[in-house]
């Protein structure tokens, strides 16, 4: 029931509720944040759409300030195709919005109802484009461009773009996004805004976004989704879409020429405004031709060849969509004679000219699973290639990052999330999912991670991957460190240290120490709420659950 009330928040105003001026009429939609009612405004007799924070009075400052940068930002620009803002206010600790009201239904919807035609695909994302253009003449970027923030109307069946809650001030960035957040909808973001390079975002990041609408359009799904959200982000960065027409049969080729253009990973290659995207469906409309090519043949041919495994690791291309032909290739490339011939009397010789007769690798602190990742690297190249690896203990991934990048160590065992996007820095291989645990002491009073504050908690070891893990997963569920004491501690002092209460642990199932916690009586697994698994699913986290036979220790369910 929309209108009923939400847990462990504030409930929605009943239908026909007086707030003001306004006689709420009906909740049409809600989210993380906000809720949105349809409403009359009495004063004007007209029919608006209202929308407030969803905890109401018990909003924080940052919540607010974020509800009201989006009505700001959505009022900023007045255009057909966007949704115009008439007020902006508070009443009785309710901070709201009205906004126009569109009587009609969202693209996703439609998508979900039946295939459109070529010329409506058209016809809806001219209009899309057209508003975006006037958004970005006033310096807003939207961030977060999908199906679901496009209405339709009823009435004419013009499209109207809405939900500014990402967007961003090109002039003034700072506040409401840190460098490093990736935000958006990873099936839809461009490959700067995944990587999260704040300053690299442009017209064009908005015009990929159009681009992955119209895959969508024309193929039925997305350009780019995998099983989970991070898996979806490595996709955005690492490859090539396949063209809509290798997975629908009937293609318009100019369409799919502007939707290739528009999901080019360069921005450059792109169309530079959304403006000039507008004009090419406008072109289509007309039966002009666009301005679009298709990849030449050569093209097609080269990014063809990045598939075939050899040349991926070659190119380092790890993420590869090898079809039959490509492991055909594959296995010819390695049948050549030349190639076995160069490989007989050269691989020798230019591997000992390049790879060190002894290698160092950063690995963890000892007895932890880095570390013994690490001794289990060292056996296997002693007794493959008789080459010395050193294994040097450290406080884990940060600064294992650190001393590939000065040139200390040759590896280095790292969390995904603490290696830098840089060239200096070459990715051979993901290892493992390490999983994130809290921990708390028995009769401490702490049964979530708000009660964390101004307690004695383990945060992992400075310049260590679990200590970047447990800040982000703080900071996106919004609980100050600040206030946290004895953070700096390894999680077994929980163990020796009578002042500690908590730890967060992120490390693997498998963990000798983490199970001498979990079997010792004095301490508990705690859950993390709905809300916030909720929140750290949209960062890139995977929900896990826990299997009885990886934790003997823990009784029930």
């Amino acid at each position: 029931n929309q209108s009923g009330s939400l847990p462990g928040k504030e409930p929605a105003e009943p239908e026909g509720y007086q707030f003001g001026e306004y006689e709420l009429l009906e909740v049409i939609g809600q989210g993380g944040m906000g809720i949105v009612y349809k409403a009359r405004q009495r004063n004007l007799d007209r029919i608006v759409a209202v929308k407030m924070i969803r905890v109401g009075s018990l909003a924080l400052d940052d919540e607010i300030s974020r509800f009201y940068s989006e009505a700001q930002k959505a009022g900023r620009a007045v255009h057909p195709n966007l949704t115009s803002v008439y007020e902006i206010g508070e009443l009785d600790g309710r901070h709201y919005y009205a906004m126009q009201f569109v009587a009609g239904t969202d693209l996703a919807e439609l998508l979900r109802q039946d295939k459109i035609s070529n010329n409506r695909i058209a016809e809806i994302l001219r209009d899309v484009s057209a508003g975006i253009h006037a958004a970005h003449t006033h310096g807003v970027l939207h961030r977060d461009l999908k199906p679901a923030n496009i209405l339709i109307r009823f009435s004419d069946g013009s499209a109207l773009v809405t939900d500014f809650g990402l967007a961003r001030q090109v002039t003034n960035p700072e506040n409401l996004t840190r460098p490093g957040d990736t935000v958006g909808t990873p099936s839809y973001m461009s490959p700067e805004q995944a990587s999260a390079k704040t300053d690299a975002l442009c017209a064009a990041s908005d015009v990929y976004s159009i681009g992955a609408i119209l895959y969508e359009m024309l193929s039925g799904r997305p350009p780019f989704h995998a099983e989970s959200a991070a898996s979806t982000v490595m996709e955005v960065l690492n490859l090539d879409p396949t063209p809509p027409s290798q997975v629908q049969s009937k293609v318009s080729p100019e369409l799919e020429a502007v939707c290739l253009k528009c999901l080019e990973k360069n921005p450059a290659d792109r169309y530079q405004s959304a403006e000039e995207l507008a004009e090419e469906f406008s072109r289509f409309l007309s039966g002009a031709p666009v301005l679009a090519e298709l990849p030449n043949k050569l093209l097609q041919g080269l990014r063809w060849f990045r598939n075939v495994p050899a040349i991926g690791r070659i190119t380092g291309n790890t993420m590869i969509r090898p079809k039959r032909a490509h492991r055909v290739v594959n296995h010819c490339l390695w049948i050549v004679p030349l190639l076995i011939v160069l490989g007989i009397f050269g691989w020798g010789m230019i591997r000992n000219m390049l790879v060190p007769a002894e290698m160092t690798l950063a690995s963890g602190q000892r007895h932890h699973f880095y570390h013994k990742v690490g001794e289990s690297l060292h056996r296997a190249v002693a007794l493959r290639d008789a080459r010395d690896l050193i294994v040097q203990t450290t406080a884990g991934s940060q600064e294992n990052v650190n001393l590939v990048v000065d040139g200390s160590v040759h590896l280095a065992i790292a969390q995904w999330e603490t290696i830098p996007q840089s060239e200096e820095i070459a990715i051979v291989a993901p290892l493992f999912l390490d999983k994130v645990h809290f921990v708390v002491k028995q009769g401490s009073n702490i049964r979530s991670l708000e009660d964390l504050e101004g307690r004695n908690v383990s945060l992992g070891l400075p310049n260590s991957g679990m200590r970047l893990t447990s800040e982000r997963i703080l900071r996106v569920c919004e609980v100050d460190t600040s206030t946290i004491g004895e953070k700096d501690r390894s999680f077994e002092d929980l163990i020796t240290f009578p002042q500690m209460e908590a730890a967060i642990i992120t490390t693997s199932s498998s963990n000798p120490v983490l199970h001498g916690l979990l079997a010792d009586s004095r301490f508990q697994l705690i859950t993390f709420s709905l809300e916030q698994i909720e929140k750290l699913l949209q960062t890139g986290y995977r929900r896990d659950r826990l299997i009885s036979r990886d934790f003997p220790e823990l009784v029930g369910p």
